[in-house]
């Protein structure tokens, strides 16, 4: 019991702490309707390569529509998971060292820490893929990594 107590109150701290720098977001926050058509979703302006639309987010995840027309550099995020699901297109990603062809109705799970890109098929038009990232996803998490000559990786943003 009382290791219990002291677990808690120092999970109440770290929580405190994350409030006081603005880091937790209690509360959901929504950017679109419940049941919304994600296909029904359009950029809101114009893009050189990506675009990025968030759909809502709590402290323990965010959602966000991307839209990419070229590729995604190989990259990572230390702390976070990322699940995508193809919406529209096409393109090979590379999660690991594995290599594999993405089209709609595909599904990839990308552990914490694990480099990943993508090179769309510009002949199947633009990528479009719901991201559900946990936790919670500000952008700062994104890790650049130069990638090796052999594997397929894309450009910048």
């Amino acid at each position: 019991m009382k290791l219990l107590i002291i677990l808690l109150g120092f999970t109440l701290a770290i929580n405190s702490t994350a409030l006081a720098q603005g880091k937790v977001c209690i509360f959901p926050e929504y950017k679109v309707e419940n049941g919304v058509d994600l296909n029904s979703i359009k950029p809101t302006r114009e893009y050189k390569n990506i675009h990025v639309a968030p759909l809502a987010h709590d402290s323990l995840s965010s959602s966000f529509l991307i839209w990419v027309k070229e590729s995604v550099a190989l990259h990572k995020h230390e702390f976070h998971t990322e699940n995508v699901y193809v919406l529209k297109g096409s393109g090979k990603m590379t999660v690991g060292d594995k290599t594999f062809q993405l089209s709609p109705g595909s599904y990839v799970f990308i552990p914490a820490n694990t480099p990943h890109s993508l090179v769309v098929d510009k002949s199947m038009g633009v990528m479009k893929v719901l991201s559900v990232q946990s936790p919670n996803f500000d952008g700062s998490d994104r890790v650049m990594i130069e990638a090796p000559s052999s594997s397929p990786q894309g450009g910048g943003q």
